[in-house]
């Protein structure tokens, strides 16, 4: 998967998606009038999507396994890493998955006051096309022994357990004593032979030649 980022791999299909993420951003009330308008002008809630560092969980996994705790939840935790890494594994080699392109539309839906703080709430949109090296019916193949009743909620499943969606300059808001938390999850699933974003060119030039 090249950490998912690659741009130089020729996809055989596509797998457009969307993430919803829903942001709480808490921070003092006292000079942060404005505050909601200069996160989105600024673009600092362009959130970047991203997988999660196989390293790291394959790190996780080793140091529960040098533990050997026998308890219910260290099982829990030890089974859950393994999944994610196995999945991201399968996302990767087999599959081929490397994100092609993405964009991203904030917006704010309220903020309220507590306590001398103010916690704004947006809603983030992330619209990413993620090319494969397998053609749609491999693909297809590929995951049918997967979780899931159809294939699109297959790599849904797949894509939830892999891909995070991180801030693109934590630091401004560590800064300015801003607390930042992130929930996202992939809404939308669709496979294509062109990633979104070409396709969208392509409506937009079909409507000029019409007009």
């Amino acid at each position: 998967m090249k950490n998912l980022l690659s741009k130089n791999h020729n996809a055989s299909c596509y797998v457009n998606i969307v993430i919803k993420t829903v942001a709480h951003l808490e921070y003092p009330e006292e000079g942060s009038r404005n505050f909601e308008k200069m996160f989105i002008d600024h673009g600092l809630l362009n959130l970047q999507p991203e997988p999660l560092d196989p390293e790291s969980i394959l790190a996780e996994v080793q140091l529960l396994e040098n533990v050997r705790d026998d308890s219910t939840e260290e099982k829990a935790q030890y089974s859950e890493l393994l999944e994610i890494f196995h999945s991201y594994e399968f996302a990767s080699e087999t599959l081929g998955l490397f994100i092609d392109n993405y964009d991203c539309l904030a917006k704010h839906k309220e903020t309220i006051s507590k306590n001398g703080k103010k916690i704004a709430k947006f809603i983030i949109t992330n619209d990413i096309s993620i090319g494969s090296v397998l053609s749609e019916n491999m693909l297809i193949d590929s995951v049918k022994g997967h979780k899931g009743n159809t294939v699109h909620e297959k790599l849904q499943i797949l894509l939830n357990k892999i891909l995070c969606c991180k801030l693109p300059n934590p630091d401004t808001f560590n800064e300015e004593n801003i607390e930042v938390r992130l929930l996202s999850n992939v809404t939308s699933v669709e496979i294509a032979n062109d990633n979104k974003f070409i396709k969208f060119a392509e409506q937009i030039k079909s409507q000029d030649k019409r007009s």
